[in-house]
């Protein structure tokens, strides 16, 4: 993603910590701790990093969302974290792998889990709103053979005007 001073950020990360770095040269711009949790020490992201996604979240077109097995962090563009769990109607945590894809109701955002897939629309969060922005599929009929998410792309997210389908 192109930050406002122009610097396109790459973001890696580890068990135990999150780096931001400039895509020209490689050079460290930013790192972060993450959570032990088995120590309970540690950082501002709850557990360990594992999957990354440069993607639009709420008023931020620029946030990184960060999946980790306790819950959703988000790194916002000017430097602030938020955490996105059951609390916010998240309906699974453990967050394995995450994509972006555009729907006629705005961007899609989807997040792979350890117990299905989690579809977060983001044109649906008003809060007037009868529907809630956060689907969950799970179960033989939308995961055929496992539950386990471990890969997804949004190459391999397809959506028409009736139906979605995610390649797992």
């Amino acid at each position: 993603v192109q930050t406002k001073s122009g610097t396109i950020l790459l973001a890696a990360g580890t068990f135990d910590k999150l780096y931001l770095l400039d895509a020209s040269d490689g050079s460290l711009l930013r790192w972060e701790w993450t959570t032990d949790i088995a120590t309970e020490s540690g950082g501002v992201m709850d557990d360990a990093v594992t999957s990354l996604l440069f993607a639009p979240w709420k008023d931020d077109a620029g946030a990184l969302l960060i999946g980790n097995p306790t819950c959703l962090n988000v790194l916002y563009s000017n430097g602030t974290f938020a955490r996105v769990d059951g609390d916010d109607g998240m309906p699974q945590g453990n967050v394995t792998a995450m994509a972006v894809t555009a729907g006629e109701e705005g961007l899609r955002l989807w997040f792979g889990t350890t117990r299905g897939v989690v579809l977060y629309v983001a044109g649906d969060d008003n809060i007037h709103s009868t529907y809630s922005p956060w689907h969950y599929l799970n179960g033989p009929r939308w995961l055929a053979g496992t539950s386990h998410i471990i890969g997804m792309s949004a190459s391999t997210c397809c959506t028409s005007s009736s139906v979605t389908v995610v390649s797992v």
